[in-house]
């Protein structure tokens, strides 16, 4: 026996022992894999599981060292010595070998730097453990460098930075950090591009990279997580054989900073910065010391707690009733606070506030309200009540979590390594365990107006926005807070409306979660527990994960509620406004670990609820008990400013990447009945209040269905209820509705048709372009074929497209199915080409692949298909995953819930001639295949270059060019009806 179970009375989780180690760890309830904590001699720390019925085993490696070991001239060095781990090392020199193992054999991997650890990982199919970890541990061992390597894989830093040039996050990030310590490391720039990398010149990276591995890379700074099948014995043996070769460097590298990491006379500093998107914000960030060794105490979580609350007497509560100092209108829409970062030399905690245009004009006014908030909590003090409530949520939290994937555990435990003792590696970012108010208290008087550093983001900043920060391209400029202005928010009387919250209704115990009894016979798969005209509800009680929570699901249609663009804007507009008269028990329910999130489409309107067994029906009662009745409450100024929030969203979907652009585009050009962005921004522009008071009070006294499936810890007979209440408020009719089909553009045999567009920001220097083959109607030999393409093209396209050719940092390739209808797609995005080159690229690729896919040995095409049937037999390991599988089946009417044994057990039939038949006629042969490609031009590569109907610049023959999406969708041939013929088919 290799460990040993501990679960005392009042035990949070359980304790298990490892009887080869001796060491106690604390885990989840939940938790079925064994661990063992070992050092090996040159100083790395492991932690192994043992997991005998694991279908994907998994490793990740941990190294304490980060962005913050940049050399001051090169920086970006530890982000690119990330990408250079994976293309070759001494014992396996090809580039591909990694990767080509992992495709083979199911796997997945990936890498990411941060300030202060950078963490490798990867997972695979379980028999393969042992060959991925002897790759995997010579990244750590003797990677090459080569110079052919370190020249290509510059552009793909490049290229990630040009990506992430309009990200809103990092802009912001980096204007933080100018308020670092000149010489921290903090205040430098982290990603890293072509002009920093290529600074010193080619042979001084290479040579800095070199230098940068050995003195940092020491297994001391390692902290390396394993789950496999084998024994605990078995795995450790097998660390040891392939991980003690990692050289423990002569000298332990000093990774602390001696610079302080703020600056004291950059406190104060206030931001007025220009978004890319359209919204405004009041973000304030406070410097504080770190609080990672006090993650028993969290203080900064109480904290966090209490300033983002959205109950009845929070700060977001105040700047969003319309009280008489506001004159009639909310100032803010959102608040989020808590900790911002967390590192071990500091922490910065935030409060960050999406505002009205009315709430910009108070920006100041706000600020002194979240002051206000501060004064209040110090005045009542810390409350034992209020930690109780956060204690008592964190242990039910903890001891049910649901089982992790292998890859997600052992990226968790490898970071979490360097943060907590042994015994704590679970439990210590989790758990809230001792009652400390001195200590809250003291984090909180770092909450000051005289250390805040302030940023107020809006488009009309443009005209006095005279900077530009150099790395990410905010515009902006900075200031100093006044002392008259300080003194103000100091001395501001704290506001009536403002004070703590109530106790919280929804929260569990453990003593209130019990397991329901299971049927004699329990069922694999949900079963039909209602079906009328008005409702088809399914039910499955769960005898697997045996953890007392439930996932209930719901989907509610009327024609109403997307039969035009302006229906459905207004179905979009009905659900905000409930949301929004719901916020504040919702809220509270979020909290106490329930949600119920609302899904608006043209399906309708889905109810997606999850929480704990005890007390979601309460939480279903009320949203559903509101939405049948909410006419009457909905406010005027409320829906305005809600309108105008909706506006700025629909309004930044134009700064969003080029291949959800081109994503968006192809839907347009390909579903019937379905809305442009523009269309539906132009019914939002004119709605009215008395349009949404009619509308809402029609939606449920028409006809209305129900479809639903209820799953976990619950029975018959209560899933039976919660289906008869969702009934009684949404369907008071007894007439159906007739649903509205909708459907998919069929292309025909030898189509090549192309659809060039503009990039709507001018702003983003990336171009894309999405090529995609159209295979036709879901069946179960067209599904596994073309899984099979999928999977065998991944890995190549990737390696080919992105690392090989450098096109750019994002290129993907996969299964596109739309409305029941299978295609393969590949999309590539890229700084440095056009459209047209990128497309022409894409065409030789898939054509050369061909050539590829015959030469594969029968050996290796076994081996692919071996690890595409075990992917399709991977258990679901939490019940959310299983009801996202079950609910798709659901809600597309198929109903077919052992489809993918189905498909596994079909995939063992399928032969390699099978797979180049399907591949030459849907990918290949021009005669036959449907193809088309969608362009999205940026600015830089100029409107001019983006082909028309008479263009000679495109690669595609002349009469190919998609002028106009309404008239082309207008006048193409459909699929036919498919699954939705009726409201509640079933074969």
């Amino acid at each position: 026996m290799s460990g040993a179970e501990d679960k005392g009375a009042g035990c949070v989780g359980k304790s298990i022992t490892d009887c080869g180690t001796a060491v106690s760890t604390r885990v989840p309830l939940t938790f079925d894999v064994k661990p063992r904590f070992i050092t090996l001699e040159n100083g790395l720390t492991a932690c192994l599981f043992s997991d005998p019925t694991a279908d994907k085993a998994a490793a990740s490696m941990s190294v304490r060292i980060g962005s913050d070991q940049d050399p001051a001239n090169i920086p970006g060095l530890a982000h690119f010595l990330e990408h250079m781990l994976f293309l070759g090392t001494e014992k396996y020199p090809d580039e591909t070998s990694y990767k080509d193992f992992m495709q083979k054999h199911g796997g997945t991997n990936n890498a990411y730097t941060a300030g202060q650890e950078t963490n490798y990982h990867f997972d695979i199919t379980a028999p393969f453990l042992q060959g991925a970890l002897d790759l995997f541990a010579q990244f750590f061992i003797a990677p090459l460098f080569t110079e052919s390597a370190t020249d290509r894989e510059i552009n793909a830093v490049d290229s990630e930075h040009a990506r992430n040039l309009q990200d809103e996050g990092r802009r912001r990030a980096q204007l933080i950090y100018m308020c670092c310590t000149t010489g921290h490391p903090l205040a430098r720039f982290k990603t890293g591009c072509k002009e920093t990398l290529m600074a010193q010149g080619l042979q001084a990276t290479r040579e800095a990279l070199i230098s940068f591995y050995q003195k940092f890379y020491d297994p001391s700074l390692m902290k390396l997580s394993v789950l496999g099948r084998e024994s605990l014995d078995e795995l450790e043996a097998l660390v040891r054989e392939l991980f003690s070769g990692i050289k423990k460097r002569p000298q332990a590298p000093d990774i602390t900073s001696p610079v302080p990491v703020f600056s004291s006379e950059k406190a104060g500093s206030v931001f007025h910065v220009v978004p890319v998107k359209e919204g405004n914000q009041v973000s304030i960030f406070w410097p504080m010391p770190p609080t990672d060794i006090f993650y028993k105490e969290k203080p900064t979580h109480y904290l966090g707690h209490l300033l983002g609350h959205e109950s009845k007497g929070s700060l977001f509560h105040t700047l969003t009733i319309p009280i008489y100092y506001m004159k009639s209108i909310g100032w803010a829409t959102s608040l989020v606070a808590g900790t911002w970062r967390s590192r071990t030399d500091s922490t910065v905690f935030m409060c960050d506030i999406t505002v009205t245009e009315a709430g910009l004009e108070h920006k100041e006014d706000i600020v002194s309200l979240v002051f206000q908030y501060i004064k209040m909590l110090k005045s009542v003090g810390v409350q034992p009540w209020i930690f109780e409530e956060l204690k008592n949520h964190s242990e039910v939290t903890f001891s049910f979590m649901s089982k992790m994937q292998p890859s997600s555990l052992t990226q968790m435990t490898a970071s979490s390594m360097h943060l907590y003792p042994t015994h704590d590696v679970f439990c210590g970012p989790e758990l809230m365990e001792v009652y400390n108010p001195d200590r809250i208290s003291h984090f909180l008087n770092f909450l000051v107006p005289e250390a805040a550093i302030i940023l107020y983001s809006s488009k009309s900043f443009s005209d006095i926005a005279s900077e530009t920060e150099k790395w990410n391209g905010a515009c902006y400029n900075v200031t100093n807070l006044s002392k008259e202005l300080i003194a103000k928010w100091n001395t501001d009387a704290v506001t009536s409306s403002l004070h703590l919250p109530a106790r919280n209704e929804f929260l569990s115990s453990m003593a209130s979660l019990t397991q329901k009894v299971l049927p004699e016979v329990p069922q694999k798969f949900p079963s039909l527990l209602l079906k009328n005209d008005r409702v088809t509800c399914y039910h499955w009680q769960d005898f697997i994960y045996q953890v007392p929570k439930i996932v209930a699901c719901f989907r509610l249609y009327s024609p109403m509620m997307y039969g035009t663009p302006q229906l459905s804007t207004l179905t979009r507009m009905f659900v905000a406004l409930c949301l929004d008269i719901m916020n504040q028990w919702i809220y509270m329910s979020e909290i106490a670990g329930h949600s119920a999130g609302f899904v608006v489409n043209s399906l309708g309107i889905q109810v997606i609820s999850y929480g704990y067994s005890d007390k979601l029906h309460i939480l279903l009662q009320k949203v559903f008990h509101l939405l049948a009745s909410c006419a009457p409450l909905f406010e005027e100024q409320r829906f305005a400013m809600i309108k105008q929030r909706m506006i700025d969203r629909r309004a930044s979907i134009s700064t969003m990447q080029p291949t959800i652009q081109c994503s968006k585009k192809f839907h347009d050009l390909m579903c019937d009945f379905h809305w442009t962005v523009e269309e539906k921004l132009a019914a939002l522009k004119e709605i009215t209040f008395e349009d949404i008071k009619w509308f809402a009070s029609r939606l449920f006294t028409s006809p209305v269905c129900v479809t639903g499936l209820i799953m976990g810890n619950i029975s018959q007979e209560e899933s039976m209820e919660i289906i008869k209440n969702v009934e009684m408020n949404v369907c008071p009719t007894l007439r159906p509705p007739v649903e509205l089909c909708r459907r998919h553009v069929a292309l025909s045999a030898g189509t090549e048709l192309c659809y060039p567009f503009v990039h709507p920001n001018p702003a983003d220097v990336n171009s894309a372009v999405l090529v995609y083959f159209q295979i036709g109607e879901e069946a179960l030999l067209t599904n596994i074929l073309t899984d099979f393409v999928c999977h065998l093209i991944y890995e190549q396209c990737y390696f080919e497209l992105r690392q090989r050719q450098q096109l750019g940092y994002v290129v993907h390739s996969g299964l596109k199915v739309v409305r029941g209808i299978q295609g393969f797609y590949i999309s590539v995005q890229s700084s440095k080409y056009d459209p047209n080159i990128l497309h022409q690229r894409v065409e030789q690729f898939v054509v050369d692949f061909f050539e590829i896919m015959k030469g594969i040995s029968d050996e290796d095409f076994n081996t692919y298909r071996d690890s595409l049937i075990a992917k399709k037999l991977q258990k679901d390991l939490s019940l959310l995953r299983l009801n996202d599988k079950h609910w798709n089946e659901v809600i597309r009417k198929r109903y077919q819930f052992d489809k993918l044994q189905k498909e596994a057990a079909e995939l063992t039939k399928v032969t390699k001639d099978m797979v180049i038949e399907f591949y030459s006629q849907h990918i290949v042969d021009k005669t036959k295949r449907r193809k088309l490609v969608v362009q999205c031009f940026s600015a830089k590569h100029k409107a001019a270059e983006a082909p028309s109907p008479d263009s000679t610049s495109t690669p595609l023959p002349p009469g190919t060019i998609i002028a106009d999406p309404i008239h082309f969708k207008n006048t193409m041939p459909l699929f036919p009806l498919s699954w939705c013929k009726t409201p509640n088919n079933q074969p």
